[in-house]
Protein backbone atom coordinates (compact mmCIF):
# COMPACT_ATOMS: atom_id res chain seq x y z
CA UNK A 1 0.00 0.00 0.00
CA UNK A 2 1.04 3.62 -0.48
CA UNK A 3 2.03 5.76 2.48
CA UNK A 4 -0.63 8.32 2.07
CA UNK A 5 -4.22 8.66 0.35
CA UNK A 6 -5.46 11.15 -1.38
CA UNK A 7 -7.01 13.36 1.01
CA UNK A 8 -6.83 15.06 3.58
CA UNK A 9 -7.53 14.58 7.56
CA UNK A 10 -10.31 17.43 7.26
CA UNK A 11 -11.60 15.84 4.64
CA UNK A 12 -12.12 13.06 6.63
CA UNK A 13 -13.30 14.62 9.13
CA UNK A 14 -15.76 16.36 7.25
CA UNK A 15 -16.98 13.24 5.41
CA UNK A 16 -17.41 11.29 8.71
CA UNK A 17 -20.38 14.14 9.44
CA UNK A 18 -22.08 13.96 5.88
CA UNK A 19 -21.73 10.11 6.13
CA UNK A 20 -23.46 10.31 9.16
CA UNK A 21 -26.31 12.63 7.93
CA UNK A 22 -26.40 11.50 4.63
CA UNK A 23 -25.61 7.92 4.25
CA UNK A 24 -25.62 5.83 7.34
CA UNK A 25 -29.67 5.85 7.28
CA UNK A 26 -29.38 2.61 4.10
CA UNK A 27 -25.47 1.93 5.01
CA UNK A 28 -25.71 1.73 8.47
CA UNK A 29 -23.45 3.67 11.19
CA UNK A 30 -20.96 0.86 10.82
CA UNK A 31 -20.72 1.29 7.23
CA UNK A 32 -21.59 -2.50 7.59
CA UNK A 33 -24.69 -1.85 4.39
CA UNK A 34 -28.05 -3.74 4.69
CA UNK A 35 -30.60 -5.27 1.91
CA UNK A 36 -29.39 -3.15 -1.37
CA UNK A 37 -26.72 -1.01 0.04
CA UNK A 38 -23.84 -2.72 0.30
CA UNK A 39 -21.29 -2.91 2.51
CA UNK A 40 -18.97 -0.35 2.07
CA UNK A 41 -16.17 -1.25 4.53
CA UNK A 42 -14.19 -4.46 5.27
CA UNK A 43 -13.79 -7.78 2.63
CA UNK A 44 -17.31 -7.41 1.02
CA UNK A 45 -16.56 -3.39 0.10
CA UNK A 46 -12.82 -4.31 -1.25
CA UNK A 47 -14.32 -7.54 -3.55
CA UNK A 48 -16.26 -5.14 -5.72
CA UNK A 49 -13.74 -2.14 -5.57
CA UNK A 50 -9.86 -3.45 -5.03
CA UNK A 51 -9.64 -3.01 -8.57
CA UNK A 52 -11.50 0.52 -9.23
CA UNK A 53 -10.31 3.92 -8.70
CA UNK A 54 -10.94 6.02 -6.31
CA UNK A 55 -12.15 8.23 -8.95
CA UNK A 56 -14.90 5.56 -9.89
CA UNK A 57 -16.26 5.60 -6.06
CA UNK A 58 -16.56 9.34 -6.08
CA UNK A 59 -18.15 9.21 -9.17
CA UNK A 60 -20.55 6.91 -8.28
CA UNK A 61 -21.59 8.77 -4.90
CA UNK A 62 -21.29 12.07 -6.61
CA UNK A 63 -23.75 11.12 -9.22
CA UNK A 64 -26.36 8.38 -7.64
CA UNK A 65 -26.11 9.01 -4.07
CA UNK A 66 -28.09 9.12 -1.62
CA UNK A 67 -30.41 6.88 -3.61
CA UNK A 68 -33.20 8.81 -2.14
CA UNK A 69 -31.76 12.03 -3.69
CA UNK A 70 -29.22 10.88 -6.27
CA UNK A 71 -26.68 13.66 -6.92
CA UNK A 72 -27.43 16.08 -4.13
CA UNK A 73 -23.74 15.91 -2.83
CA UNK A 74 -21.59 18.71 -3.78
CA UNK A 75 -18.45 17.60 -5.23
CA UNK A 76 -16.67 18.25 -1.59
CA UNK A 77 -19.62 16.80 0.15
CA UNK A 78 -19.04 13.53 -2.15
CA UNK A 79 -15.02 13.77 -1.87
CA UNK A 80 -15.24 13.82 1.96
CA UNK A 81 -17.78 10.60 2.17
CA UNK A 82 -15.07 9.42 -0.42
CA UNK A 83 -12.30 10.04 1.62
CA UNK A 84 -13.99 8.65 4.75
CA UNK A 85 -14.64 5.55 2.98
CA UNK A 86 -11.22 5.13 2.62
CA UNK A 87 -9.96 5.70 5.54
CA UNK A 88 -12.16 2.97 6.90
CA UNK A 89 -10.46 0.59 4.67
CA UNK A 90 -7.26 1.30 5.81
CA UNK A 91 -6.48 4.07 3.59
CA UNK A 92 -4.17 7.15 5.34
CA UNK A 93 -4.76 10.37 5.04
CA UNK A 94 -2.19 12.90 3.67
CA UNK A 95 -1.34 16.31 1.99
CA UNK A 96 -2.88 16.42 -1.20
CA UNK A 97 -7.03 16.91 -1.29
CA UNK A 98 -9.73 14.53 -2.84
CA UNK A 99 -10.32 16.48 -5.84
CA UNK A 100 -6.97 17.38 -7.14
CA UNK A 101 -5.52 14.10 -6.35
CA UNK A 102 -4.75 11.70 -9.20
CA UNK A 103 -7.12 8.86 -9.37
CA UNK A 104 -6.11 5.54 -7.90
CA UNK A 105 -6.38 2.28 -7.74
CA UNK A 106 -8.30 1.39 -4.51
CA UNK A 107 -5.78 -1.91 -3.39
CA UNK A 108 -3.00 0.63 -3.50
CA UNK A 109 -4.19 2.53 -1.19
CA UNK A 110 -6.71 0.61 1.03
CA UNK A 111 -6.71 -2.85 2.44
CA UNK A 112 -10.69 -3.45 4.08
CA UNK A 113 -8.85 -3.30 7.31
CA UNK A 114 -10.14 -0.19 9.25
CA UNK A 115 -7.52 1.13 11.61
CA UNK A 116 -7.35 0.09 15.26
CA UNK A 117 -7.67 4.35 16.30
CA UNK A 118 -10.71 4.57 13.28
CA UNK A 119 -14.17 4.27 14.89
CA UNK A 120 -16.83 3.03 12.18
CA UNK A 121 -19.98 4.63 14.02
CA UNK A 122 -21.53 7.89 14.22
CA UNK A 123 -18.92 11.11 14.78
CA UNK A 124 -18.88 12.24 18.48
CA UNK A 125 -20.98 15.27 19.42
Amino acid sequence: MLATGPFTESQLVLGRKVYAARCAGCHLPTLAGQGEAGALVGTQFMRGWSNRTTQDLYKLIQTSMPKDDPGSLDEQSAANVTAFILRANGAVSGPMTFLVAPPLRISVIANGIAPGDFELGAPAK
